[in-house]
């Protein structure tokens, strides 16, 4: 990715199209590299992710999944009239599995079990997935899976494992806290938009390897703007969805 000073840039990263630096994210984001999105509800995080799947699908053959735990979400429902197709339960059909791109969404129950109902969906589509290998993963509020769901020592079990096993981890999270340790540990990219909190947004540049340098560049990104971090290489870069 493109990296150093540049004109406009903040803290020298520069601002870069999503559609001109995107095919060069997806070729070099490798398959067991986990993936962190931070962002509150509206600023465009589930609209980057569906894209980043949907390219990593088209242009890398990738199978993706998406684990949904929300009652409705209007961004994931219009997947569905496109080819991404819903599941219930794992595993996916023959032909769904073939068209390698599915979104698992039990159907929601109630507010007082719903949790409760859905934690062995989830858990058993974890198994399976980690088994067969090359999956790519994203888990749509990762807090839940760690707070609500209880699976704490799972989601790090999950992301210290997933990489030798060929699967990679997507996470989703409004704010940096509640996450499984490994979470936050064991990520090779993160993309962030605009938190507004200051703890909340110098814990987001401690995750994505500079607090100084990337704490003022989150608390001043515009809306739906994001910056996306290569924690291995140190290259960033700041975009916008749908530019």
């Amino acid at each position: 990715m493109a990296r150093g000073p540049s004109d406009g840039t903040e803290e020298g990263i520069p601002r870069v199209s999503w559609k001109e630096v995107a095919p060069e994210f997806i070729d070099k984001w490798d398959q067991g590299e986990h993936l962190i999105a931070m962002g509150k509800t509206g600023r465009g995080k589930t609209t980057l992710i569906n894209d980043i799947l949907d390219r990593r699908h088209e242009q890398r053959g990738a199978s993706v999944c998406s684990f949904v735990t929300k009652a409705r979400d209007k961004t994931t429902s219009d997947l569905l009239t496109a080819d991404w197709s819903r599941i219930k339960a794992w595993p996916p059909t023959y032909a769904q599995r073939d068209a390698r791109k599915v979104i698992l969404w039990p159907p929601y129950t109630k507010a007082s079990t719903y949790a409760r109902d859905v934690k062995d969906t989830f858990m058993h589509a974890i198994d399976e997935i980690m088994e067969e290998a090359r999956w790519t993963v994203y888990m749509d509020e990762a807090p839940y899976f760690v707070e609500s769901l209880g699976l704490r020592k799972s989601m790090d079990e999950l992301f210290n494992q997933a990489r030798s096993n060929e699967v990679t981890l997507v996470a989703g999270t409004q704010r940096p806290v509640w996450v499984s340790r490994s979470m936050v540990s064991q990520h090779c990219w993160v993309a962030c938009f605009r938190i507004g909190d200051m703890e909340d947004a110098k814990r987001a540049g401690e995750v994505m390897g500079d607090r100084d340098r990337y704490t003022p560049v989150i608390l001043g990104l515009g809306p739906h703007e994001f910056m996306l971090v290569d924690t291995i290489g140190d290259g960033a870069i700041i975009s916008q969805v749908g530019t």
